[in-house]
């Protein structure tokens, strides 16, 4: 009996024993082995919730265009040449520009028929105040009178502006006149020919004195030794300049930019002179004030528009400009 028993415990080992490795994978570790374990999948990091924007633009002259003006026909500061503007800051921007006088670009005139008093004394002699000018008619004939403003010229201009992005802006500056930088006005006229044919010396034409019958003997215009005749209306030669426009002339955005500028221009009072060629070849100016025009019979017309343009102290300019973006 107890052999049977030991034997059943046997058998029933060995069927536990059999099906227990039956159960066990093949391919499994064992349990008493140390697993190498797998390597994690890779972690994707978060993506930023923002993107690095790009460097501010600070505009330190680093923008350049050059412009056109384009000038109203009633106010105009010149005839616009050309432009160039820069920018500083996104609040200040410069622009350098020249103009042609009008002086430059209007054609001479022909007067047909003037009538003075005239008179041949030798350089340097004292005119007596009863002197009695040869009453002569000088025809001019084909003579040119050349006349126009003498405004053009070289400009700086700074425009400020309230906003980085507005247009409106304020601008200051200065205007500058080539030649006769103290003129705003001129007249020149060659009397050359009309007066050789009144019997005048050539060569010797600034010895010829035109009389106002004025009782002033220094108050008395000659032509050069050539017989060109000059007068001008003289003024600051540095004007200051103000005003307010619309756009900017450098965009950093843009190719193409239009702006508008309107202000005044200030030359301070403006005299009426005329020039004696007599004694100085350069010659010497002479001022036409309106007291001293006022007593002089010849020229009492002129007194009144005389004091009327003493007081114009500034000149008004309105004008469109176009640039283009060349940095």
């Amino acid at each position: 009996m107890k052999k049977t028993f030991a034997i059943f415990l046997a058998l029933t080992a060995f069927a536990f024993i059999s099906a227990r490795a039956q159960e066990i994978d093949p391919e499994e570790p064992a349990r008493d082995t140390v697993a190498v374990a797998e390597p994690a999948p890779a972690v994707e990091e978060p993506l930023p919730l923002y993107t690095e924007a790009p460097k501010e633009d600070k505009q330190i002259f680093n923008h350049i265009a050059a412009g056109i003006p384009i000038d109203f026909p009633i106010l105009p500061d010149g005839i616009g040449i050309i432009e160039i503007a820069t920018t500083c800051t996104p609040y200040l921007q410069f622009r350098l520009g020249y103009s042609l006088s009008l002086l430059d670009v209007m054609p001479g005139i022909t007067i047909n028929e003037i009538s003075a008093l005239a008179s041949q004394v030798s350089p340097g002699t004292n005119i007596p105040t009863t002197l009695e000018f040869d009453e002569t008619k000088i025809y001019i004939g084909d003579s040119k009178f050349e006349f126009g403003t003498n405004i053009g010229g070289l400009k700086l201009l700074m425009d400020v502006f309230p906003g980085k992005r507005t247009g409106f802006h304020f601008t200051f500056g200065a205007f500058v006149n080539p030649g006769n930088v103290d003129h705003i006005f001129e007249i020149n006229g060659n009397l050359s020919g009309a007066l050789k044919d009144a019997g005048f010396t050539p060569g010797k034409f600034n010895e010829v004195y035109f009389g106002f019958n004025d009782d002033d003997p220094k108050f008395r215009i000659s032509p050069s030794k050539d017989g060109i005749i000059s007068a001008g209306i003289v003024a600051w030669p540095v004007r200051p300049y103000v005003g307010i426009g619309f756009g900017r002339a450098v965009r950093p955005d843009k190719r193409v930019c239009v702006t508008f500028d309107m202000g005044a221009f200030f030359w301070g009072k403006p005299v009426l002179v005329g020039y004696d060629y007599s004694l100085d070849p350069n010659g010497t100016a002479v001022g036409f004030s309106p007291e001293r025009v006022s007593q002089t019979n010849d020229l009492k017309g002129l007194a009144t528009p005389l004091e009327i343009l003493g007081k114009v102290s500034a000149y008004p300019v309105m004008k469109l400009n176009i640039f283009i973006r060349i940095i």
